[in-house]
Formats: structure tokens, sequence, C-alpha cells
């Protein structure tokens, strides 16, 4: 008579049907059991996430994971998986609001970041799914820093030093540029697949294409799993060239291999450009070729209104936001601004392309002469980023050209003293309203410092001595006997400059002083 054989436990059945890719049967397995522990409660309801996600029901695995993670707050698994859905129904188009879904995403991974590192457990895979949470919503700082040991970035050592998170790191550096940065992490980590990652994005980044085949070929050989191989095919994919196998791949990722065959089918083609535009529609990124296209052929209206039909189509802000600096760079300067507020409306308030786009609507009515309402847009983009010197002198000179001397002054002070100018049109503004505002001891002597600063510009240099005498004769105040020897000490060149200045120098010290009176 055989040996009887114990029934599996319901976890290690529903655990085998997952990995065998029957998810069906894994799920008919979950749903038949009702553990009592809470700790099995929480696993039962992790499978039950992954095993619907593996059907592609990214909505149902939502549901399921906020549900467990609030029945048991103190696991973090059901959070990470929760997070993980979200990101998968962000990324493959099945979402009414990508964008909310990857914020969603990143704080879910966060939070289950910061719970494993209250008890040492694996926190670097939920910073790798923050990561491509703000990646894919094109937060690339906010990606970059999460790669990053403190203070420069938000990883604890440990994590920083993880090498799943360097391998990150180094690929995220070579994205953006970073190719020093991207090549040390490389060698140092000894790991040939980001090497070679980081050689192909460099040489295409220099329009070696063939180069940048081979290198990512290379790095689909040796590279560690799927998940690697499929980022290595879909940056092969829009070159047209070689493609590896890619039906070596898990059935996990059909809908990802299908878009990417979708890709290199176009872009293989001799007619490619033809075969573009019949197949824009198709995915967002044979959109984006398109544009690239077209306005690679100097035809950047045509190239915009394909990124204006592709954003409104899939509901993309950032595809919006291209469409508006197409238009711009087009001189639809109308069209730019109005493109540009839907790129605003689809991303929402906290959208990391915010700041960019308001950017784009503010140089659009600056071109147009509508100089009130691009004066609105440099006071919202100034509350988003107070630091951005750009931003902050585009905020000055618009309240001075409207009349608001002394909010320009206190714009250019928020910091307690005035800011830095940029260029030398700058400077003649950062005088001239220290003449007509700055009524502390410390003018002068920051007025001859900052002149030193321009002293390789005469023509600055003659404008700061005019506004020095006309702000000495405007304010009553105590001058250390020094500033005076200083300001004797200017070169004569420069003093007899002073009664030469422009006429635009001229205008804006008789405007201040009009509006002084």
């Amino acid at each position: 008579m055989g040996a009887r054989s114990d029934p599996k436990h319901p976890l290690a059945g529903a655990g085998e049907a997952i990995a065998r890719g029957e998810y069906a049967a894994a799920e008919q397995i979950l749903d038949a059991w009702d553990p009592e522990e809470p700790n099995d409660q929480s696993i039962r309801a992790i499978l039950q996430t992954a095993a619907v996600t593996g059907r592609g029901d990214f909505n149902r695995a939502i549901a399921i994971g906020i549900a467990a993670a609030a029945a048991h707050p103190e696991g973090s698994g059901n959070t990470l998986r929760t997070a993980e859905a979200l990101l998968s129904r962000g990324h493959y188009g099945q979402s009414d609001h990508p964008l909310d879904d990857f914020a969603r995403s990143y704080d879910l991974a966060i939070r289950a970041r910061d719970s494993r590192r209250t008890w040492l457990g694996d926190s670097v895979a939920p910073i790798l799914t923050a990561v491509k949470a703000s990646a894919l919503a094109t937060d690339i700082d906010r990606a970059w820093r999460l790669t990053q040991e403190v203070p420069d970035g938000t990883a604890l050592a440990y994590e920083a030093h993880d090498v799943r998170l360097r391998r990150e790191s180094a690929i995220l550096a070579a994205t953006m540029g970073r190719f020093e940065t991207a090549q040390a992490v490389a060698e140092a980590l000894g790991d040939p697949f980001v090497s070679h990652t980081v050689a192909g994005w460099e040489a295409f980044s220099e329009d070696r294409l063939h180069d940048a085949e081979e290198a990512w070929l290379r790095a689909w050989d040796c590279a560690p799993d799927d998940t690697s191989r499929l980022q290595t095919a879909a940056a092969l994919a829009p070159l047209g060239g070689a493609l590896p196998d890619l039906d070596s791949l898990s059935g996990d990722y059909s809908v990802a291999i299908e878009r990417i065959r979708t890709i290199h089918a176009v872009m293989s083609s001799d007619e490619n450009m033809s075969l573009l535009r019949v197949r824009a529609t198709d995915s967002e990124e044979l959109t984006i070729l398109l544009a690239e296209r077209l306005a690679a052929q100097g035809q950047a209206t045509d190239a915009a209104a394909v990124l204006e039909a592709g954003g409104a189509r899939w509901n993309h802000p950032l595809m919006m936001r291209m469409a508006a600096a197409r238009y711009a760079s087009a001189g639809d300067y109308e069209k730019a601004h109005d493109v540009a507020a839907t790129a605003l409306s689809l991303g929402g308030a906290t959208w990391a392309g915010r700041l960019e786009t308001l950017m784009i609507q503010f140089d659009s009515l600056e071109s147009l002469g509508e100089f009130s309402r691009s004066l609105a847009v440099a006071r919202e983009m100034v509350t988003l980023a107070p630091g951005n010197l750009t931003i902050r002198w585009a905020l000055v000179h618009s309240l001075v050209r409207a009349g608001g001397i002394h909010d320009a002054w206190r714009a250019l002070t928020y910091q307690g003293k005035p800011v830095d100018p940029r260029d030398a049109a700058d400077a003649r503004t950062w005088i001239g309203l220290a003449a007509e505002c700055d009524d502390s001891p410390e003018f002068v002597q920051r007025s001859l410092e900052m002149m030193r600063a321009w002293q390789h510009e005469p023509d600055v240099v003659g404008v700061f001595l005019v506004q020095i005498y006309r702000g000495l004769s405007r304010h009553e105040r105590e001058v250390a006997d020094a500033d005076i020897r200083e300001l004797h000490k200017a070169p004569t060149n420069s003093r007899r400059r002073t009664l030469k200045t422009r006429s635009s120098d001229r205008s804006l010290s008789m405007k201040m002083t009009s509006l002084a009176r």
C-alpha cells in the first residue's frame, strides 16, 4: 500500500500556482481558504494581489491590497504589493489618471520603506518601486534622490550601498546624461549589465546609434533578470535594428512585450515615416517618435499637433507639455499658452512638471506682450521654486515693468539681502532698485562690492556709480569714511562713462524716481 501524502497547505499550493503562471488556479485555492490567524490573513491577501495582478485585473488587485493594508497595518507586504499594482495600472494605460496612480504608488512605497526600516527589513525593494513611480511621473530629480545617501538624497547608508539601488542609480544617471557618475558607479560595481547599459546611453546621446545597439545587445546577454532584459529591449526597439528574442521573457510581461514589438516593427520598416503616421495612435512611444521625426524635418507645428492629440488621447500631461513647447518653438504663442494650461489641468497641483509648464506659459505671454498675465504666472512660479534665480529675476523684472518698484525690491531681498544678478541687465536693475529702495547703512558697501564683481563691464560700472550717487542723494544715512574713499577710487574712465549712461538706464532711473514721488 503506497504512502499517503498530506494535502498541501493553501499558501504553498497558491504560491506554486503563481510561480507556474496559473493565476486563476491560485485564486481558487486562496478563495477557498479562510485563515483565522492575522499573519495568515495578511499573507493570503499578498498572494491574492499577486494572482489578480498576474491576470491583469489591476483594479481588483489594488482594492484587495488597500483593504488588507488597512486591516494589517503592522505589515508592509500588502502596502508594497498595492504600490506595485498601482504602478502597473498607471504604466500600462488602464488608468483614468496615471499620474494619480504613480503618486499613490510612491506614497505607499515610501510607507513600506519606512515600516521596514524600523525592523531592518528589506527596505530597498520598496525604494525601487518608489524610484519607478517617480520616473514615470517625470520627477527624475526625486527618483535620483531616492538612490543617494543623505544628505544628498534620502537613502540610508546600507540602502545606498545595496547593489540593487546602486545599479538603479547608475542607469538613472546615464539616462539623465550624467555619464561620469554613471561610469564611476558601473566600474565600482563591476557589473557588465550596468556597464553596457551605460555605454549604450552615452552612445545614443552622441547619435552613435550602431554603437548604442551593440552595447544594449551585450547588456541583454548579461542581464540579471527579465525586468532588466525588458528594460534593455525597450531601449533597443526605437532604433529599428536588431532585437533579442522576446519569447524568452516571462508571459507576465505580455503587454510590455507587445508594445516593444509594435515600436520595433514600425521603426524597422523601410517606410517607417509613413507607418509611423498610421500607427502613432497605437502607443504613447510611437506618438512621441512621430513628433520627433516631424520636428527634425522642420515641421514644428505638425509635431506639436501630434503631441497634443496624444496627450488628450492618453490623458498625459507630459505629452501635452511637450506639445506646448513645440507650439512655442513654432511661434504660435497663443496656442502654446492654451495647451500648457491643459497640461497643468491634467497634471494637477502636485505634478512634478508643473513648474516647467508654467515657464512655457510665462515665455508665451511675454512674447505676446501680455505682461499683466505673465506677472501673475511669475508670482505662481516663485511660490513653487523661491530659490530659482531665473524665476526670481523674471518676477523682479516683471514687477519693475509694472511699476511695482518696492514690490520688486521685496522680491529681490526675500532672504534679507538682494540676490545676485545673473547678467548685465540684472545688474543694472539690481543697482537701480538698491538706489531707490535700500536705505540701510550697508547700501554703499554692498553696492561697491557688487560693482567690483562687474568691473569687466565698464558700462555697468558707470551705471553703478550714477545710481550709488543717486541713492546717496535720496536717503540720509551714515556712510563710513572707508566707503567714501572706496567710491572715489572708481576708475576714471568709468566715472566719465557715468555721463554717457545708456538711454534704457536713464529711463529706468527716471521711472523709479517718478514712482517714488
